[in-house]
């Protein structure tokens, strides 16, 4: 029990099957992408989002799979480095060695089944109770709408917030009038705790960001660009940004949680604005920072982007801004279009989640593109998933490893694309 919330995932309740008995061995590394079967997915081939043709995610699965790694057990390396004394020769030129095909010891500091993922960062500890108490497991998901109750999908988007089973999970696009419905998604799924943004007072729109938390909040606001910017004229946020405070008691370790959801669209003023909205973030990350030295950051939400956007320069601004958008004193032009460089510049790191047995780390359905992300300096990522009920069968199939431990059993195909276009990310974080 962990702040009133019971690990349920962690100790035998979970659904998945960890594969073991893997090829041991110190072959030459092979592409782990070009064995991937094809998984079936339904999600529709369209290229285009509705602000027109987007890059492809292909960058960011390869560089998310080399990142990543492997936690299945399987030892890939170039002989140059050498075997252990157990090698044995093949024959053929080439040595082998057999090791664990899983961690001995999860607090030993020793990497037995050299997989890359120490003592409590590997998925053969999450049993481990020591471990399990310091894990902290977030999401992200832009639902599009909550849904009338009873309606397909607010019971589909029930569903799968009661599989991904986060502590925390952050929601964009909470309709202005879905305070009801959202209460009702918190109440089903077992989310005591939920902030609300308001739907006024911001230049556009009335979608709001909402975070539901089964741990109580320490503190808990909303901010406008007002709150983060020292002109108190500024009102350059579209949409506010949810901050939560949260204490993890077993690790002794509070973490900060800022959910946001950036201006979408791919004409110049999108653009401009979402810059100058991820500018309010990274400034949001540093102010924390200053107040709450110790406090792990985690910044999560739709920021509307794709991993490598083109750079644009804005010499002044736009056309289109709204009667209401005021730019802070604070920011200069020119500006240059960089979104995820204040993040990067705070020192946070994306988490890099695909699809379960898939390299797959698209996002948003109607575009194939990854537009959600976790960013993080709250310590190391046990685990990272981009969820998808048609590839979440409980089973860790090849490429090996990452596979989200999850609640209750598979979800049919097709109740992600009924709760969504948007697939959630989710995370679990180890907090030493």
């Amino acid at each position: 029990m962990r702040n009133g919330v019971t690990f349920r995932r962690m100790f035998g309740r979970r659904a998945l099957a960890i594969a073991a008995g893997l090829l041991m061995g110190c072959p030459t590394a092979s592409d782990p992408e070009a064995a991937v079967e094809d998984g079936g997915s339904t999600t529709a081939q369209q290229p285009n989002t509705d602000d027109g043709p987007l890059p492809t995610d292909s960058g960011e699965t390869t560089a998310s799979q080399a990142d990543e790694g492997s936690s299945g057990g399987t030892t890939t390396s170039p002989s140059s480095t050498g075997c252990a004394s157990s090698c044995e020769s093949t024959g053929d030129g080439e040595s082998t060695v057999d090791l664990p095909d899983a961690e001995l010891d999860c607090h030993d500091g020793i990497d037995e089944d050299d997989d890359g993922r120490l003592d409590c960062v590997d998925s053969d500890c999450w049993e481990d109770q020591e471990c399990a108490a310091r894990y902290l497991r977030v999401a992200t998901w832009n639902v599009r709408d909550v849904g009338e109750e009873g309606s397909l999908q607010h019971d589909q988007l029930i569903a799968v917030l009661e599989r991904i089973d986060a502590d925390v999970v952050c929601l964009q696009e909470v309709g202005d009038a879905e305070e009801e419905q959202l209460q009702a998604v918190a109440l089903a799924a077992g989310y005591e705790h939920v902030v609300l943004a308001p739907a006024e007072g911001t230049p556009t729109g009335f979608i709001r960001n909402a975070c539901l938390s089964r741990i109580e909040p320490a503190g808990a606001d909303v901010l406008y660009a007002d709150d983060i910017s020292t002109d108190a004229s500024a009102n350059d946020v579209t949409r506010p940004f949810v901050r939560l405070r949260l204490l993890v008691e077993s690790a002794d370790r509070y973490v900060t949680v800022i959910a946001a959801h950036l201006k979408s669209g791919q004409d110049d003023v999108d653009r401009f604005r979402r810059m100058v909205e991820s500018i309010r973030l990274g400034q949001v990350v540093e102010a924390e920072r200053d107040i709450f030295p110790n406090n792990a950051i985690l910044v999560i939400g739709d920021l509307n982007e794709t991993p490598q956007p083109d750079e644009q320069t804005f010499d002044e601004l736009p056309g289109g801004l709204p009667l209401a958008y005021e730019l802070g004193s604070d920011i200069a032009l020119p500006l240059t279009y960089e979104p995820f460089a204040p993040l990067e510049d705070a020192t946070l790191e994306r988490v890099h989640a695909r699809v379960e047995d898939t390299p797959w780390t698209e996002t948003y359905l109607p575009g194939l593109v990854r537009l959600d992300y976790i960013y993080e300096d709250a310590g190391e990522v046990a685990v990272a998933e981009t969820y998808e009920a048609c590839e979440d069968d409980g089973v860790d199939d090849f490429p090996y490893g990452d596979v989200l431990p999850k609640l209750g059993e598979p979800l049919a195909c097709g109740v992600s694309a009924d709760a969504s276009d948007h697939r959630p990310v989710v995370a679990v974080l180890y907090l030493p």
